[in-house]
Parts: structure tokens; sequence; C-alpha cells
């Protein structure tokens, strides 16, 4: 079994426990190499890619615009 029970709220019977993974990686290598703060989430049915079960994503924020960045994406 995965140690990640849970991530941004959706269970882990929902989520492939690679993917899960996978991001929080992405999200360590933002975090702590770039300095960047990061949001780990998943995509909507209308936003997730075509042809996926589901997407997760991971986003920043600008400061300096006041808007969000989309800067990783895993489909499962």
């Amino acid at each position: 079994m995965c140690a990640c029970m849970d991530w941004c709220g959706v269970a882990m019977a929902t989520l492939g426990c690679q993917v899960v993974t996978i991001l929080r990686w992405y999200q360590k290598v933002y975090e702590d190499l770039l300095a960047i703060p990061v949001i780990p989430g998943r995509k909507t049915e209308k936003e997730k890619f075509a042809g996926g079960d589901y997407t997760t994503t991971i986003e920043a924020f600008v400061s300096a615009s006041g808007r969000g960045i989309q800067v990783n994406d895993v489909i499962y």
C-alpha cells in the first residue's frame, strides 16, 4: 500500500500511487530547489486532458501580476 493515503482531498483509491508520488516530487523540486511556492490539485472533468482518467496539476502564484500559472501536469 502506498504511503500517501490522501492527497489534495482525493481518496487514494481514486488516484494511483505513482501519480501522487510524481506530483509530490515535482512539488518538492519547485519549493525546495527553486524556492517557488506551488499549490497541487486535480483538474475538473472539463479541464482534464482528453483521453485521461484524471489530470493532476501543480500551479504557482505570480505575485507581480496576481495570477496563477500552471507549472506541471500529470495525466493518468
